[in-house]
């Protein structure tokens, strides 16, 4: 069984709180609030969250250094910013500090939970790709427990190990090696 995706809603309303975290708790997820900046930067530095949902008022700083505070704090964090208006200009801006997507309000909440459960599901199969093709350098196998001849191999332990270490981070892993010697 998966575990439940954690989301930080950010918004110093609290009757939109009430009905985001209602919405999110049907669907299955665990909801942490925070109705000021302060508070989420403290929820930032003691959990790790898989989404925050950041309303563009939110905080005195302005959501573009918000954003990148949060992409900061937690890289591989998804942000969706909750906006009563936004430019294309505005759009780019936050995407390119680090938004995952921006959502005009108002806006339907199923099409929010939609959208997450898109991203998630993405990242899940991603992940599982890395598993299969990268680490085991099979693309069809069905048993990601099954042992392989490689795991005994102290290289290629090594170079698991590596990966596995900066896996929650954006970052590129270059494995060199012996040409024709599978080292």
């Amino acid at each position: 069984m998966k575990a439940a995706k954690k989301i930080l809603i950010a918004d110093s309303s609290t009757v939109t709180q009430h009905i985001m975290a209602s919405t999110y708790i049907k669907a299955g997820y665990i909801i942490r609030t925070a109705s000021t900046e302060n508070e989420l930067k403290n929820s930032l530095r003691m959990e790790a969250f898989d989404l925050v949902l950041l309303s563009q008022g939110f905080g005195e700083s302005g959501p573009r250094e918000i954003v990148k505070a949060i992409r900061l704090a937690l890289p591989n964090c998804n942000i969706f910013l909750m906006a009563t208006s936004l430019s294309v200009a505005e759009t780019v801006e936050l995407i390119k500090a680090g938004a995952t997507d921006c959502f005009v309000k108002p806006f339907d909440t199923a099409t929010l939970i939609k959208k997450t459960k898109q991203i998630f599901d993405t990242e899940e199969k991603e992940e599982l790709f890395f598993k299969r093709n990268i680490l085991h350098g099979e693309a069809g196998s069905n048993d990601l427990n099954e042992p392989k001849e490689e795991e005994s191999n102290p290289a290629i332990l090594e170079i698991e190990r590596v990966v596995h270490s900066v896996r929650d981070y954006k970052v590129n892993v270059m494995i060199t090696g012996e040409i024709g010697t599978g080292n």
